[in-house]
């Protein structure tokens, strides 16, 4: 009589592969989507090489960042900028409020940048590209970040106008303390911490701080306001510019601040969080983006006060 063995069931019997869902589908397609924009973004501009091109048309919110990117392939000086005919064309959400706001500082941008709605399709341009793959297109690294710097100005008789009202007197650093709010991450410091700076003899503290924080000049003592008409036109940032060129120096948070004073190429030193927003690197004090920045860490989460206690070292009236 022969014996009948019978197997034990396998997880694969017993366990029987799911159909593939329609989560699965769409991250499937989201895959060969972006590897297609890798490829073509990657290897398009060795085919055919953005050499003088009279517009490239991107989507950005962060508008320093075009200027900066097309320096990388547009002349160094102003008369060879405009006569080449390189320019930008920035396409904009909620154009109505943003492009007014940024139309009176990108005015004398090196390249030139004009800005329309999202909704807007030039005449001509060159080039449509997302403003994230504008690197990867210009075959930027971290070796060959560096441009010339300024490539913002500010408009003199508005330079002119602060300069009387701040005046010569002291080391004069502007301070900002608080970003804007919605982000993903909170981007405020507290306005004390900046006290040990103000009791530094010879130094005064004047806040170009504008919106959201500026509440908290009422409770703080040693730091300058420049008014209700501080930025209160139509355009944003040109008082900020202005005043900048009036300053030794410039400390702030990961703000447009920031970036406003490294495109200006004026003093800039700047605090980070532990993990920082990735354009600030790792490991460094310095940024390849702007090279008048100087970055100061957290050494641990949360440590503002060690950040500030560094500053105060390294400042000298």
């Amino acid at each position: 009589m022969t014996e009948t063995v019978t197997q034990p069931p396998t997880i694969a019997d017993s366990q029987p592969h799911p159909a593939l869902g329609v989560t699965d589908l769409l991250l499937f397609i989201m895959a060969v989507i972006w590897g297609i924009n890798f490829v073509v973004v990657k290897y398009a501009t060795r085919i055919f090489p953005p050499v003088a091109f009279t517009g490239l048309r991107v989507g950005t919110a962060a508008l320093f960042l075009i200027v900066f990117a097309l320096m990388r392939r547009a002349p160094a000086d102003e008369t060879g900028a405009r006569a080449s005919g390189k320019s930008a064309l920035a396409s904009l959400p909620r154009s109505d409020v943003i492009r007014l706001l940024m139309l009176g500082l990108l005015g004398n941008a090196i390249p030139r940048v004009e800005l329309v709605g999202a909704a807007t399709v030039p005449a001509a341009f060159d080039y449509h590209i997302p403003l994230m793959s504008v690197p990867l297109a210009l075959g930027l690294t971290v070796a060959s970040v560096p441009a010339p710097v300024p490539y913002l100005k500010a408009e003199p008789e508005r330079v002119a106008r602060w300069q009387s009202r701040i005046g010569e007197n002291g080391f004069k650093i502007g301070i900002s303390w608080q970003g804007a709010r919605g982000g993903v991450t909170s981007r405020a410091i507290p306005l004390r911490c900046f006290e040990g700076l103000s009791k530094i003899s010879g130094v005064r503290l004047i806040s170009l701080q504008k919106g959201f924080g500026a509440e908290q000049l009422s409770d703080t003592c040693g730091v300058e306001s420049l008014g209700d008409e501080f930025d209160a036109g139509p355009n944003a940032f040109l008082d900020s510019s202005a005043v900048m060129q009036n300053l030794d120096l410039v400390i702030t948070l990961d703000s447009a601040l920031a970036h406003l004073a490294g495109a200006l190429g004026r003093p800039v030193w700047v605090a980070l969080k532990r993990v920082p927003d990735w354009r600030w690197l790792l490991g460094r004090d310095d940024s390849p983006w702007y090279p008048s920045m100087k970055l100061f860490r957290q050494k641990t989460e949360g440590d503002w006060a060690g950040v500030f206690a560094e500053m105060q070292s390294q400042v000298r009236p």
